[in-house]
């Protein structure tokens, strides 16, 4: 039997679900498609640990969706808010954070959606990543990567990960490995991986990256990762 895998694609303002089977379908099925009405291209998508809830760019901040049909539930409003670099649930999924194009964290608890706190980092739609008990987030910040305690981020570690700034992180399933990728583009394509506990170096692995590595994704077992290009 073949297995039909589910994803999101974005596809400027678009967002849309879609089925593919692992062979023999050259195009995708389309559950169904939304286009926003913000004025900036959807760079980030992030989905609920259960599977109900997708967040995106929305008109004024970050939309969120019912996957099951694709209808808007919560319209997540900022003053002054820019594109989005990154969006993520936390594991526990009592959380939703998102890195702007204004340099801002912002965190969501998603019980009632309301904005629990916010915080100003070094660099644009800064990259964020969930520590896997919730209680934390990794974030680039500039040429570092700075570890913070929630809700008010409070500053556990903080080492230089980069000559320019930090363009993706990802997370180790079992939180001891930290991801990251750079931004210096044409120059470093290479993901660095670092020791949560220490922020020491633990190897640097060379890509096919030609430009950048804009993101990257451990497999669930922890022992690969993918990486992207923003070229």
């Amino acid at each position: 039997m073949k297995m039909k895998i589910p994803f999101f694609a974005l596809l400027g303002t678009t967002l849309l679900l879609a089925t593919l089977t692992v062979k023999g379908q050259s195009a995708p099925n389309i559950i169904w498609q939304r286009t926003a009405t913000n004025i900036f291209a959807n760079d980030a998508v992030a989905v609920s640990p259960n599977g109900q809830s997708v967040a995106s760019q929305g008109t004024n901040g970050v939309q969120v969706w019912r996957v099951s049909d694709g209808v808007p539930t919560h319209a997540l409003s900022l003053s002054g808010s820019s594109w989005f670099g990154a969006l993520a649930f936390s594991p526990s999924g009592g959380y939703l954070v998102g890195g702007d194009g204004n340099s801002n964290i912002s965190l969501w608890q998603t019980t009632n959606w309301t904005l629990v706190s916010g915080m100003v980092t070094r660099q644009q739609g800064p990259p964020v990543v969930f520590l896997p008990d919730s209680s934390a987030i990794a974030i680039g910040s500039g040429t570092n990567i700075e570890i913070r305690t929630l809700p008010k981020y409070g500053l556990v570690r903080s080492w230089k990960a980069a000559n320019i700034q930090i363009a993706a992180l990802a997370i180790s399933p079992d939180g001891t490995k930290l991801a990251s990728g750079s931004d210096y583009r044409n120059l470093d394509s290479t993901v660095k991986i670092w020791e949560v506990a220490t922020g020491n170096l633990l190897r640097s692995i060379p890509t096919a990256q030609t430009y950048n590595v804009g993101c990257i994704a451990f497999s669930p077992d922890g022992t690969k990762f993918a990486t992207g290009a923003n070229s």
